[in-house]
Parts: structure tokens; sequence; C-alpha cells
């Protein structure tokens, strides 16, 4: 039977050919420097196989690049089938189904952390390269391979597990630009993850009460004071920084406790630029849930520079009053886009030293000690008479 044999539902078998030669024919004539898809994470134009997966309705769907093939099996069929695949073969599979184990609270999870391990190491012998994509993304991926097919493999918003794992595998080999992740080797909370949640946390408290009441010290006035100062120094018509990514910075370096100020700080130390951008701004697609600051800079604060960023080089992101959806970006807006980020992390990472700078001389508030402000060390207690 042809729907038994080619991956489309179709009237003939004519038409699923004539489908099937379409998407074989966009790969061989595709214009491979339009977009360079070999990034630190991987190059996918290294493998022999790019294969999508999505889980649902208790099976893993996937499809074959290449082949241009699409599958399904049961759970307990899962590993049997990834190391099957030939070796040089590339598996792109959702963070959020393959890399969060099940456990009494998580029962739809699909697997447990041993059977992920188990799976892991099976299709490393096997030679078989598991990448894990950042699941708030896959919208975004799918819609980009839907307008780069023009709706033949991938259908625009169309959310099915089959659409989601042949949009992944498309996207990720013509386009790459969002950033996979190797499988975890164990399935513990890292005491620096810890760190980041603990300061988010803290920070939530006061970037909701400044949504509400104001950013010019309304409330927290000494967070307020830090973010003016930040501000100042950053603030002109072609940076990123403004007084409300400003106060993201400042609630996110120090905290006010009984009207004195301290500092954040991780066993004892100031964290890194690069540590802060990571853990406690989360600025990277495998993080998500990043709380009021992520959704301050990612998204009421990146959409606007772009389009700003992009006027500088006789572009638009906007279409109308609205802002374009990244799937929707030409080659060109999407280096712009990339341009942008570098940017903004440059950006935040300089602004971030000189809140620390301004910060010199106040306590240190170690944030995952139990009893609080109990373990603050190093610094001079701080007065409550203005930053350095």
């Amino acid at each position: 039977m042809a729907n038994q044999t080619f991956p489309f539902v179709v009237e003939d078998e004519a038409e699923h050919q004539r489908q099937t030669d379409v998407l074989r024919q966009q790969r061989v004539t595709i214009n491979e420097s339009l977009l360079d898809v070999n990034k630190t994470w991987c190059n996918p134009s290294l493998y022999i196989e790019i294969v999508g997966v999505d889980f649902g309705g208790g099976k893993m769907h996937y499809h074959m690049l290449y082949a241009v093939k699409d599958g399904k099996v049961s759970f307990a069929d899962v590993a049997k089938t990834l190391e099957s695949f030939k070796p040089g073969t590339l598996v792109v599979v959702e963070r959020a189904h393959f890399a969060t184990p099940q456990t009494p609270k998580s029962l739809a999870q699909p697997f447990t952390a041993d059977q992920l391990i188990d799976m892991y190491q099976r299709c490393e012998s096997a030679e078989v390269t598991i990448k894990l994509f950042p699941h708030f993304h896959t919208r975004k991926a799918r819609d980009w391979a839907a307008v780069a097919t023009g709706n033949v493999l991938v259908e625009r918003g169309k959310s099915d597990d089959k659409n989601d794992a042949r949009g992944l595998a498309y996207y990720v080999r013509h386009n790459n630009g969002i950033a996979l992740s190797d499988p975890p080797s164990n399935f513990g909370i890292s005491r620096k993850r810890q760190y980041g949640d603990a300061v988010r946390k803290r920070s939530n408290i006061v970037l909701n009460a400044a949504r509400s009441r104001g950013y010019y010290g309304e409330v927290f006035p000494l967070v307020a004071k830090l973010s003016r100062q930040i501000a100042q120094k950053f603030e002109a018509a072609d940076s990123f920084i403004n007084h409300k990514i400003a106060f993201v910075i400042a609630a996110s370096v120090v905290c006010e406790v009984k009207s004195e100020a301290f500092l954040f700080t991780y066993n004892a130390q100031i964290p890194g630029a690069d540590f802060f951008i990571k853990t406690v701004l989360l600025m990277s697609s495998v993080h998500h849930r990043g709380g009021v600051g992520r959704s301050n800079l990612c998204w009421h604060g990146f959409r606007p520079f772009l389009a700003k960023f992009a006027k500088s080089f006789c572009e638009s992101t906007k279409d109308g009053m609205r802002y374009q959806k990244f799937a929707d970006f030409t080659t060109s807006q999407d280096d712009i886009r990339r341009l942008a980020w570098r940017s903004v992390r440059h950006e935040l990472k300089a602004a971030y030293r000189y809140a620390l700078e301004r910060s010199v001389g106040l306590s240190f508030y170690e944030v995952l000690a139990l009893d609080g402000l109990d373990n603050t060390q190093g610094g001079d207690q701080w007065q409550a008479n203005g930053f350095r």
C-alpha cells in the first residue's frame, strides 16, 4: 500500500512520488552559504542522516530527513529503534521528553532516569548522536521549516507529533540557529542552578513590585538607586539597556533587606559575568521559565531593540505595527538577529560589571544559606547612604 511505503497521506502513489522528488531536489539545490549551520553545538552537515523525534500518544514519532521517511514506535521499542539508525546519524529530540526523568510526581514523562541513561549509552555505542532541542522553541523551528519548504514537508501552525518531528529535523539541518545540548550525565540539580533559582526567586519579588508600582524608587529604593546608575551609564538611543533592563540587572546583583543592600554571592565569591549571564539571567536557548527578569529582557526588551538595530542595517523586523515572527525572517534578517543578540550579551556583561563596581563595600549575601543574613560575610557593613 502506498500509505505504508511513503510518509505523506495523499490520494495516489504518483502524487506521493512527486512530493518526495520535490523535497529531494530542494536538498540538492539549497544554497548552503545562505545560513552557516556549523555551530559550536554541532555541524549537522557532517551527519549521514538527520532524524527528528517527538513523543505523544504513547508513541515515539520520528522523521528521517534524507530518507524522507516517517515512523512511529511504542515506548518499549524506543531504545531499539534509536540504536538501529546507521552510525553517523544525528537524532534531535525535545529536551522535555528526553532529559526529564519520570518520577512519582511526573508520571507523564515517558522514561525513568535509569532508562534515559541506558538509552544515552546505547546510542553512544551505536555511534548515534543525541542532541536535545529546547522545547519552548519547537514552534519557532517548525514554522521556519514550514516557510522554507513551502508547507510541503512541514505544515505551519499544525502542532502534532509527526509535524514537530519533521520540523525539528529540517530546521536543524538547514538553519541550526537554536543551541542544542548534550544529554545529561546525571539528573541531580547542580548547586549553580540552585543559586540561579534562588536569586531569581528574590528578584521576581522586586521586579513584580516595580512593574505595578514603578521603577524609580517607589519600591525597593536601594535597588532602584543602583538601577538608575546603570541606566545613566549605558542608556542611549542605540543601547539595549534602558531603565527597566537596568532594574533587572540591579535586582539580580543586590537584594534589599530592612533598608540595607547586600551583594548576592555564590560560595562566598562574586560570580563572573559569564556565570551571571548563563546561570542567573538564563540567557541561552536551552533555558526557559526564567522569571520576570528574563521576560523583561527577551520579550519586552529584545523585540523593540531588534527593530531599532535592524533599522540601522536598512532592514525592518516589523509588519506594520506588529513585530514579525522569527519564522518569517529572511536570511538577512536572521543574520541581523544574531548580531543583535551578540550586542545584547556584550551590553549585559558590561552593565553587570559596572553594577559590581558601584556595589563595592556591600556585605555579601550568601543566598543559598538557610539562615540568610546570619551567614553574610566579606565587605564592610553598608550604611544606607547610597552606592559608591
